[in-house]
């Protein structure tokens, strides 16, 4: 039920974001960030999904997959030590 919930408010996010594109009042991009992360925790089918498109990101584009190794180290990073407090 709990997954169910979660995708749902993915799907929901993600149709706000596709409708803010076309209404300048609100951010398109933040809206489907969050939905696609709700989908990809909520639905195992979806974060294999997503798994394998940024795996195919890092293969075609090295040099932006390299900056975005570093920043996921530094967020890693600071999330350890957040959680060490």
């Amino acid at each position: 039920m709990k997954n169910i919930i979660i995708a749902l408010l993915g799907y929901i996010f993600i149709g706000t974001g596709v409708l803010s594109i076309f209404l300048p009042f609100l951010q398109g991009i933040l809206f489907i960030v969050i939905g696609v992360y709700l989908l990809s925790v909520g639905s195992p089918k979806v974060h294999k999904k997503l798994h394998l498109a940024y795996l195919a990101f890092k293969v075609r584009f090295p040099k932006i997959a390299r900056m975005l190794e570093k920043v996921e180290k530094k967020w890693e990073d600071m999330l350890e030590r957040w959680q060490n407090r």
